[in-house]
């Protein structure tokens, strides 16, 4: 989303020594139905493609469009149609075949690819033979892992460009007029870079030089030795321009699609190896605000949600018979890529389309719709009240606590749980209507408890106590965790029984989990330990225990809920802050025009933000992304500029370790957002900002915040201690359904390997589908079937078969072995 310049029509006609025939540029258009797409656009670009014979477009469009455009003009759409069929690669090209265009790296690996598939598979419904060659966006949609990605999908070449859309962010400046991309699985792609003699345009906060062919860009390409420099510009759908640089005869540079440029210049100039780290993509949105927080955790929990009912169907149907319900799923998905939709994210408060609701009201309709068809997908065919069956959806067995809801008569008889075996689980009752007990569940599969009339002993093993000093002592089999009432209910001590170690600096001159943030109106820096809170214990038994913290930050009372799980190394905790009103927190009130860079809403050490001191020493930082882990390089996460932009995104988690004493703490957050960290700052989480946005729109507090954020300290690197699978673990949960089956236990599929993931599984017609990503080391991995199949084949991302594999028997189990790479994707069809 990007506001329309009017001297952006300027048509540059001086080319600074430079030969016209060297100087190239890419022009097009990018929007579609929900963004700008009005309904004379379709006819308007094929007339000013015969108007101007010399003019190319490349095309970034929402396949969606052309359902609309399809219904608004059938005759404009067959014409279209039989446009494509002739000009698709030398007129026109479709360079960003995804469903809504998502910037990439704020959403999962695997949504990442439902993005591409789902969007290219729409486009060939209309328009059958369309090629995608190159990957190019006007938005940062960008992402480390891509490479991979694109290969997968038959991309050849991919532009880490977008010049005139820069608001959001843009790529850091590297190389000439080539790079060989290395994604982190080592896939090389051949890819234009922002190049590093392209700079941040002056007095603007959108743009780059290579947005217009300028005299400027175009003298510091030829100095900094770029042979075949190509700016620009896909313009808003809507824009009546035309040639972006005027009539082709006259313009700075040779209109091109980009394949045909990449095609031109591949034989000619050598491309250098560029290994993109995910903190070469230098993104920001208004991380804090509270808009983009909710439906930031509408999102993820839909995604989480709909890998795991995949996972549940596909069991279901192999063991049950249960029909697959292709529309279904394809719907919960479509709702979701639609609210991935980058114009979620950076204008959350704009009109989507005609739908005559804003981006946030309509992902949050789309993710309830998709959550509530998640729920009727895996309702049990056959309903016992009496049986539960306990789906583990990863590839390895568990043994961990699950939840499960009770149902009439449970909640007012006496009952005992057991096991497939007979024998009786210790459960605890959370509440009148739900239970938590001890489940262990084959890798990919699931098992049964039955519920019987009867009594239970109790017993009790973590233990809460009030210590001398008034202190809470909160103890299970992992830790001992002290917690300050005086201070605000943060926590002083937080000791590992495990390791025999003490994670909590108390000399950093911050509090472990402090609410800490500038109240600009309320008197500067609030800290929530400097208000006594009420610490009390909500749920004590033998298998969890939850704590409750209710404090204030200034007049704003919070409740903060911690819990220790049994066996369970991670620490969960739950916060949620009432507002009295919409008080302002930040650096002060924002009142920068658009073209200045210096901007209060980028600090994330002025919004309200979650600290933890962990022991001193000197802290590497890994952080996660889509089908990747970086390394960061940063000295701080903190800016306030926007030509000084950092990654300081945190996805899903971020782990900070210190090699010489071996020691590591990992963080968890339940939506993407930004995180602190300096040398002489501890790790935070952001919480909350309010107050002037991008566009001068205004962030406002509406509501009351919650979020739930966990953590856990351990030994050894994020991939010694398995910090991906306990993400996996926390994002799908043991899950606890009503059902019965003719086969009380089963498991589809076991990996040997924890640190290999199952991504997802699913069914293709009668084929089972299952794609895996590599988080250990480069090598052999297998994985093992209990069923004989008919034959076993990786494919690419395009369903076209890469090659077959045989598999060896051993038993009753069939193991198929494979090379993978240190984050590499394989997806394999399994025939039955």
């Amino acid at each position: 989303m990007r506001k329309q310049i009017v001297s952006s029509l300027i048509t540059l006609i001086g080319l600074g020594g430079l030969h016209a025939q060297s100087v190239y540029f890419a022009d097009g258009y990018h929007g579609g139905v929900f963004g700008h797409y009005p309904k004379w656009q379709t006819a308007f670009m094929m007339d000013k493609l015969k108007e101007y014979p010399g003019w190319r477009i490349n095309l970034e469009l929402e396949p969606e469009t052309f359902d609309s455009v399809k219904v608004w003009v059938p005759d404009t759409y067959r014409e279209f149609q039989q446009f494509l069929a002739k000009e698709d690669g030398r007129l026109i090209e479709f360079t960003n075949p995804t469903y809504s265009q998502p910037y990439c790296y704020n959403i999962s690996g695997e949504s990442l690819i439902r993005q591409f598939s789902y969007g290219m598979n729409l486009l060939r419904v209309h328009f059958p033979t369309l090629s995608f060659h190159t990957y190019a966006v006007e938005e940062p949609c960008f992402t480390s892992a891509l490479p991979q990605i694109l290969r997968l999908f038959g991309f050849r070449y991919a532009v880490l460009k977008n010049p005139d859309t820069c608001y959001g962010g843009y790529m850091v400046a590297y190389g000439d007029d080539l790079v060989n991309w290395i994604g982190p699985d080592n896939t090389q792609m051949l890819t234009i870079p922002r190049y590093s003699v392209e700079k941040l345009e002056d007095n603007s906060t959108w743009q780059t030089t290579a947005w217009n062919n300028s005299s400027k860009y175009l003298n510091a390409c030829k100095e900094g030795g770029i042979a075949y420099p190509i700016g620009m510009c896909y313009q808003d759908a809507g824009w009546k321009n035309g040639p972006w640089l005027g009539a082709p005869e006259k313009s700075s540079g040779t209109y091109t699609l980009w394949t045909d440029y990449l095609n031109k210049v591949t034989d000619r100039l050598p491309a250098k190896d560029w290994r993109v780290s995910q903190e070469d993509v230098l993104v920001s949105l208004m991380w804090g605000s509270q808009v983009l927080q909710k439906l930031s955790q509408e999102i993820r929990v839909t995604e989480q949600k709909l890998i795991q009912t995949e996972k549940i169907a596909t069991l279901q149907r192999f063991y049950d018979g249960k029909a697959w319900d292709n529309k279904a799923l394809d719907r919960a998905w479509r709702n979701l890529l639609m609210s991935q939709h980058h114009d979620c994210w950076i204008v959350p408060y704009n009109n989507m389309g005609s739908t005559g609701k804003t981006w946030a009201e309509n992902v949050r309709l789309y993710t309830t719709e998709s959550n509530n068809i998640c729920d009727q997908l895996i309702a049990p065919q056959q309903r016992d009240d009496s049986t539960i069956q306990i789906y583990n959806t990863a590839g390895i067995n568990r043994k961990e606590l699950v939840h499960c809801k009770l149902n009439t008569p449970w909640t007012s008889i006496p009952f005992v749980v057991k096991n497939i075996s007979g024998k009786t689980v210790p459960y605890q009752k959370i509440s009148k209507n739900e239970i938590v007990f001890m489940a262990d569940v084959p890798a990919m599969g699931y098992t049964s408890f039955s519920l019987k009339e009867g009594k239970v002993s109790k017993s009790k093993e973590i233990q809460t106590k009030r210590l001398a000093n008034n202190h809470l002592l909160v103890e299970n089999d992992l830790y001992r965790i002290e917690i300050d009432p005086e201070k605000g209910g943060t926590i002083t001590s937080l000791y590992s029984k495990k390791e025999k170690k003490e994670w909590i600096d108390n000399q950093a001159g911050y509090a472990f989990n402090e609410l800490r943030g500038n109240f600009y109106e309320e008197g500067g820096f609030l800290s929530s330990s400097s208000t006594p809170a009420n610490v009390s214990v909500e749920v004590d038994g033998a298998l969890i225990t939850t704590v409750s913290i209710k404090g204030k930050i200034g007049r704003h009372p919070f409740t903060q809920y911690l819990t220790l799980k049994k066996g369970d190394p991670r620490i969960d905790c739950r916060l949620i802050i009432s507002w009295q009103g919409n008080t302002r927190i930040g650096e002060r009130k924002e009142t920068s025009k658009m073209q200045e860079s210096r901007k209060t809403y980028y600090d994330d050490r002025y919004k309200l933000h979650l600290l933890f001191p962990v022991l001193p020493g000197h802290k590497q930082v890994y952080k996660n992304a889509p089908f990747d882990v970086c390394e960061s390089k940063l000295k701080n996460t903190f800016f306030n500029r926007w030509d000084s932009i950092k990654n300081n995104v945190i996805l899903n988690w971020v782990d900070l370790y210190d090699k010489q004493n071996d020691q590591a703490f990992c963080l968890f957050t339940d939506h993407t957002t930004s995180y602190l960290h300096g040398e002489d700052y501890p790790l935070g989480l952001t919480v909350q900002y309010s107050g002037g946005g991008l566009w001068g729109r205004d962030y406002a507090i509406k509501e009351q915040t919650e979020i739930n954020y966990s953590f856990l300290p351990h030994r050894g690197m994020w991939n010694e201690a398995y910090i991906s699978f306990e993400n996996a673990r926390r994002g799908e949960p043991l899950v606890a359904l009503y059902a019965t089956s003719d086969k009380p236990s089963a498991s589809l599929l076991s990996i040997p390997d924890k640190d290999l993931l199952l991504s997802t599984a699913y069914y293709d017609g009668d084929n089972f589908i299952v794609r895996l990503y590599n988080e250990g080391t480069s090598g052999m991995k297998s994985f093992i079937l209990p069923f004989i199949p008919a034959s076993v084949e990786e494919i690419n991302l395009e369903n076209e078969k890469i090659k077959d594999y045989s598999y060896r028997k051993d038993k009753n189990r069939q193991i198929l072995s494979f090379d993978i790479p240190q984050f590499g994707i394989k997806t394999f069809r399994i025939k039955q």
